[in-house]
Parts: structure tokens; sequence; C-alpha cells
């Protein structure tokens, strides 16, 4: 797979990006506080994030736009570990929403727990764009 609209999770993967710019740092300490850095988790995200994984260029150039996104939001919070928490669990949903066609269920529940937890609904809703789904 190398084109993103051909991608079979791309509601899921619409849906969590799309939600990104309307984060603020009460979800990154949401999201953190649901976080953990388990083995299992860390295992996870090393085959989400295997150079051999579907459209992995693009998961790191999302990565670096989180980074650029809430870069003024984390120098300003008054937890920055907690919202760096918050961060690294958005991290992880978007790898494991891009990675779920070669991850393991367990692996891609893992990943996403956090993002599920804290959203269990999404927020958005962009009509014809596909971004709202249900999380399955």
């Amino acid at each position: 797979m190398t084109e993103l609209v051909k991608h079979p999770n791309l509601d899921e993967i619409t849906g969590i990006v799309g939600q990104i710019p309307l984060l603020g740092v009460d979800d990154l300490y949401l999201l953190g506080e649901v976080w953990t850095n388990t083995a299992e988790v860390a295992s996870a995200r090393d085959r989400a994030l295997d150079p051999e994984c579907p459209l992995v260029v693009d998961v790191l150039r999302t990565f670096e736009s989180i980074t650029t996104t809430f870069r003024d939001t984390l120098a300003d919070a008054e937890h920055p570990d907690a919202a760096n928490d918050g961060l690294k669990a958005l991290r992880d949903a978007v790898a494991g929403a891009f990675a779920r066609p070669t991850l393991s269920r367990r692996e891609y529940k893992v990943l996403l727990r956090p993002w599920r937890t804290a959203f269990p609904v999404p927020r958005l809703d962009v009509g014809d764009l596909g971004i709202i789904t249900p999380y399955f």
C-alpha cells in the first residue's frame, strides 16, 4: 500500500488526525493520564513504526506535525511532563491507526487504548470527508 486514500483504515486515520487541531492542553493531560509505556506498548509501537510498515513515512510526517502543532502548548503547560505523555499517547494512536493492517488485534488495541479511553466518541463532524466514524 503506497497511497493513503487506499488505506483500509483511512476513516480512523483521518478521524484521529482530523481532531489534532482541536486538542488543547487539557486534552493532552487526559491522554497522558491513561498512557503508560509498558513493554507491550513499546513492542507494538516498534512493529507499527517498522520501516516495512505501510506509509511509515506519512506516520513520521504526522509526528513532526504533532510536535510543531503542540510546541507552544507544551512550553506553556503547567504540567509539561503530563502534556508530553499525552503527546506520546497521540503518537501511539496515529502509529496504530496507520499500521492496523500489519498489527495483531492486541497490538492495535494497546496503541489505541489511551485515545479511545480519552475520546470514546469523535468530536469532529465534517460530513462527506469521512472524518467521523465510530471506533471499533
